[in-house]
């Protein structure tokens, strides 16, 4: 069974791949870096979950501020 904040993480990361992907040419590269950002960021908060150093609550209300 997989732990409800590792599924949030991972439908938001496939929510902005595919927003990159599907944007428009001129859209593209801004959608790209913005993607880029927000996913060094989150894995931050991914790394930092897993070690338990934050509880799934707070790395849920990340994923859900940062969306």
């Amino acid at each position: 069974m997989e732990d409800e904040a590792e599924l949030a993480y991972k439908r938001e990361y496939q929510r902005r791949i595919t927003q990159v992907y599907r944007a428009n040419e001129l859209k593209k590269p801004i959608m790209r870096k913005e993607y880029n950002d927000w996913k060094a960021k989150a894995r931050k908060q991914l790394k930092l979950y897993r070690e338990n150093k934050i509880t799934k609550e707070e790395f849920c209300d990340w994923i859900e501020k940062n969306k």
